[in-house]
């Protein structure tokens, strides 16, 4: 049931005093707890109970109002609630509340004109709120139908997976099955640019991680990379404008992957990734000659490409820029190529890497060469 008051407007009609009243909003329930419960380290009974009176007004919100703005007002309500107090035990009661609130509205079939966004704001509300108990909730937003809701899902694991992984119990069990099953379904270029961010498990961090935890997760996040950059790369050499984007938006998450210690055993398996994302755009570039918005993607991905090389492995090259740069030379396509063979050349010995084997599909043609 909705939260409401009357409101009343009083005219003088007639000489008569008319009062008519209307229904208006009232205003969220308190949530004032003291400095003192938060630094004692526990809260009350009823403070608990105020939160999840609080975290239950903003949710009836986002499920009942009937203007975006008011939709969006709670969700700012549930942010700012949630970082009012930066107490553990505040911040873990604040987010279990809300993770059982957004999991029961979720289950709903929020139809009508303001159902996505009362779907888009509940999701965005609880991910970011990076505590343990958001887990759960998280795990059905990445299976969501809609990309952006599985897009929101991994933002919220990006935030949390450290905590996730500190916990050594099933949690991080659930929490790399949602990352395997979801890096072999995905196929929204998007959606995949926030997995492949949540799959990088750094090795420095400020939540304290058990060794073996972490290593189990490197190694399996490493060989999840690995699957999505062939759809990434396939999808470059052939000509598709957003998942070439996707790829170049990653290569930082890639080029860190390369760098920590954490990940050397699957550094060559890294490396060749690099090597792989260089080569397909090598490839589209000799396809396109440099035409048109697909061109300029090749050229992008190629120069960020080499950058990432050179911060992984120390050096200063500049085969590709300087074939890219080079205004005198007529066909550049075949020497870009011959630019990402040398670094193969390079680095083979070090890094066992290989000329790639992909090659476009005979039916595809690049924007750049249909004139589209």
């Amino acid at each position: 049931m909705r939260n409401t008051s009357l409101r009343y407007t009083c005219l003088l009609a007639g000489g008569l005093l008319v009062c008519l009243s209307a229904v208006a909003e009232a205003a969220p329930p308190p949530l004032d707890i003291p400095l003192s419960a938060m630094e004692s380290g526990l809260l009350s009974s009823q403070q608990k109970q105020a939160i999840s009176d609080r975290v239950a007004y903003w949710f009836g919100q986002i499920e009942t109002a009937e203007k975006p703005e008011d939709i969006l007002a709670a969700r700012l309500g549930l942010r700012n609630d949630f970082r009012r107090y930066d107490f553990p035990e505040y911040n873990l009661t604040y987010a279990r509340q809300s993770a059982a609130a957004a999991e029961k509205l979720l289950a709903k079939p929020l139809g009508g004109r303001l159902g996505p966004a009362r779907k888009i704001n509940a999701a965005l509300a609880l991910a970011g709120m990076p505590q343990v108990p958001i887990q759960p909730v998280l795990d059905k937003l990445v299976a969501d139908d809609n990309p952006a809701i599985r897009y929101i899902g991994w933002e919220g694991y990006q935030g949390v997976k450290m905590r996730v992984l500190a916990q050594r119990t099933g949690v991080v069990d659930r929490m790399l099955a949602s990352m395997k099953a979801r890096a072999q379904a995905e196929s929204e270029p998007p959606v995949l640019s926030m997995l492949i961010r949540a799959l990088y498990f750094p090795s420095r961090n400020l939540v304290s991680v058990d060794a073996e935890d972490l290593a189990r997760a490197q190694k399996q996040s490493a060989a999840l990379v690995d699957t999505i950059w062939g759809k990434l790369c396939q999808g470059v050499i052939a000509g598709d404008l957003p998942r070439s984007e996707t790829a170049r938006k990653s290569l930082s998450v890639v080029a860190a992957m390369a760098q920590d210690e954490g990940y050397v055993e699957a550094k060559n398996e890294i490396m060749q990734n690099l090597i792989d994302a260089a080569w397909c755009a090598a490839k589209l570039y000799d396809r396109t000659r440099g035409e048109k918005n697909i061109g300029e993607s090749a050229i992008q991905l190629l120069n960020e490409t080499e950058a990432a090389l050179n911060a992984v492995t120390g050096r200063e090259n500049r085969h590709i820029v300087g074939v890219l740069a080079d205004r005198t030379m007529v066909e550049k396509g075949a020497a870009v190529q011959l630019a990402v063979l040398k670094w193969i050349d390079e680095l083979k010995k070090d890094y066992g890497v290989k000329q790639p084997a992909m090659r476009a599909p005979a039916t595809t043609r690049p924007a750049a060469e249909s004139g589209s």
